[in-house]
């Protein structure tokens, strides 16, 4: 496969991860609502895994720091040293590990999952769908028209969380769990061309929107309501 890193989704063939899909989305779907908070920014609840020294609490979670651990609802899914083991050589150093749970009939908000600062070059994210609808991913092109690439549906992708997306849920029937793996890994360009070469198959090239600063985390503070990416990293 070309090793050509400028696409916005890419569809994984992980079979050896796949297999653990039912078991790790049991082991969520156990764990106490009490656990799960509301993140207003995206628009669903999240549940953190693997974070700055275990936290769990919302105003913690963004503490600069790789001192990541299990939180203690982690510590409770005894399928996720497995499933660590598969992940961490390829995300090394591995990033902090959430579960987002998306309730049918509900959408997404259009976000963007990086900082301003690299919003001029793609910064890719793993996700892994453990259960519920995996088509409704959309991305806006430069006509801010939405894009759907998981046309094959595939359960275990990667995206360039720069690039403004959202999810339309409202015609699922089930609830929707995906693993996401974010900051602080960052790709290394050879490991990341390694990885695709391994198990990249389909991948999908959509054009970038003017981004809009409300796309943002609100956490970050931006003075110009549109941000323009230079045409030479907007694909």
């Amino acid at each position: 496969m070309n090793d050509n890193l400028t696409w916005t989704f890419l569809q994984i063939n992980w079979p050896e991860l796949e297999q653990f899909t039912n078991i790790l989305l049991d082991q969520v779907r156990r764990t106490s609502p009490e656990h799960w908070f509301f993140d207003s920014y995206r628009g669903c609840s999240m549940l953190p895994l693997l974070t700055p020294h275990g936290y769990s609490q919302k105003d913690q979670l963004q503490r600069n720091t790789e001192d990541l651990c299990w939180t203690n609802p982690a510590k409770e899914m005894t399928i996720l040293p497995e499933v660590f083991s598969l992940l961490k050589p390829h995300f090394f150093p591995m990033g902090r590990l959430f579960v987002l749970k998306t309730e049918p009939g509900t959408n997404l908000n259009i976000h963007i999952d990086c900082s301003p600062e690299k919003i001029n070059h793609a910064d890719y994210k793993f996700r892994w769908v453990l259960g519920g609808e995996t088509k409704g991913l959309y991305f806006l092109d430069k006509d801010r028209e939405k894009k759907f690439p998981n046309e094959s549906g595939a359960s275990i992708y990667m995206m360039d969380g720069r690039h403004p997306h959202a999810l339309d849920n409202s015609f699922a029937s089930s609830t929707k769990y995906t693993l996401c793996l974010g900051s602080p890994w960052t790709y290394n360009k050879t490991q990341m061309q390694n990885f695709v070469q391994q198990r990249g198959a389909q991948k999908v090239s959509i054009s970038m929107p003017t981004i809009d600063s409300n796309w943002f985390n609100p956490r970050y503070k931006i003075e110009n309501k549109d941000v323009v990416i230079p045409a030479e990293h907007a694909y």
